[in-house]
């Protein structure tokens, strides 16, 4: 199982600065050639944001094969974000990339839009572990916000961002280059 290291994004972060880290540590699926990447905690919106700054949006799951995979890379037994919501139209849910929906996977007696919340539950978390979703707020009356942590899917990669294997050669290279240098001077 490959799972995305919180310890070497945040080492990453110092130096390339958040949004600049994760998508350095992007996880192509084979099967769609796209790219995948763990948001820091925060709410739907915030979460989404960052998606957004990236040049994606929360995940949009087309089926059964890409939860499948998305569990195998990003698995744990905390919720994270997804894209879907029904945020415009209570019941009526969408994905933030406004893909259609082709593939859900609620868990039992979901969505429920909870009735004692006021506000409703607007956005949608999917379960690491089970892969099942629910429909949630992320404010709830005299509790701290929902803070969670999101999948972006990034359709088509910029081409600014290296692939991991990449950016390692150049922190490898790059700082024999530095030492070398160093060395040289101290001569």
């Amino acid at each position: 199982m490959h799972q995305l290291s919180i310890v070497g994004i945040a080492a990453m972060g110092l130096t390339l600065g958040t949004v600049s880290a994760a998508k350095a540590f992007t996880i192509t699926n084979p099967a769609n050639g796209h790219q995948y990447f763990q948001t820091t905690p925060d709410t739907w919106t915030g979460a989404q944001a960052q998606a957004v700054a990236a040049g994606g949006n929360l995940v949009t799951i087309n089926n059964a094969e890409e939860q499948a995979w998305l569990i195998s890379i990003f698995g744990s037994k905390s919720p994270f974000w997804i894209g879907l919501n029904d945020i415009e139209v209570e019941g009526q849910f969408k994905w933030a990339s406004g893909q259609p929906i082709t593939y859900t996977n609620w868990l039992p007696s979901e969505p429920n839009n909870f009735p004692h919340i006021p506000e409703g539950e607007d956005f949608v978390q999917m379960f690491g572990d089970t892969g099942t979703w629910v429909d949630t707020t992320t404010y709830l009356i005299n509790l701290p916000p929902n803070f969670s942590p999101g999948i972006v899917e990034i359709e088509t990669p910029p081409e600014s961002v290296p692939e991991p294997s990449t950016l390692i050669t150049l922190l490898v290279f790059g700082g024999l280059g530095v030492r070398s240098l160093l060395l040289r001077k101290s001569q």
